[in-house]
């Protein structure tokens, strides 16, 4: 990840700030590297960050988890659920104690091979995680809390033109509209 410090403390509600609080000392625990992604991503470092106009508010944060097997991803489930999240219907999804959609993707060994995973049981839902190494590796930190200070990795604004353009490309026309927004906004 880089060094590169964006501070943003004192910008983005209190619940959110929580919500990264337990995630960053679950991930930090379990030893998995991770990245903010999304909307999330977008508004941290463009609109907290650089003051642009908020385009779409977000009623979720997304995280991408680079972890060896479904097993790690079980066990981060499982330790914030003990932190007060709870499951939803989604397999990627957990509800935040607060109330927030939180979306958690895991890339990495766990991938098929292909920059996509196939999600267990049965392995019918494929989805395509290319361009998640890439925006881990390149992660910026972005102090969201001063004290106690909390720094958070979050993708690159080139990263997340890199992850809607690959969106973009996976879904079908008809749904193609809120990536093709977003790269609009971010460029």
């Amino acid at each position: 990840m880089m060094s590169t410090l964006l501070n943003i403390s004192g910008k983005i509600e209190p619940r959110t700030v929580a919500l990264f609080e337990t995630v960053s000392r679950v991930m930090t625990d379990l030893e998995i590297p991770y990245v903010v992604v999304g909307a999330t991503a977008r508004d941290i470092v463009l609109h907290y960050g650089h003051g642009a106009a908020l385009e779409r508010a977000t009623i979720d944060v997304d995280f991408a988890i680079e972890v060896p097997n479904w097993t790690a991803f079980d066990a981060l489930k499982n330790r914030l659920c003990e932190q007060g999240f709870k499951t939803s219907n989604a397999q990627h999804r957990l509800i935040s104690p607060m109330g927030t959609e939180v979306d958690i993707v895991p890339f990495g060994d766990i991938e098929n091979g292909e920059a996509s995973i196939t999600w267990p049981p049965g392995d019918e839902v494929i989805m395509n995680v290319l361009g998640f190494q890439e925006a881990c590796d390149t992660a910026e930190w972005v102090r969201v809390q001063d004290r106690p200070k909390l720094d958070v990795p979050v993708v690159t604004p080139a990263g997340l033109v890199l992850l809607k353009i690959i969106a973009w490309s996976d879904r079908a026309r008809d749904l193609r509209g809120k990536d093709a927004m977003d790269i609009s906004y971010l460029l």
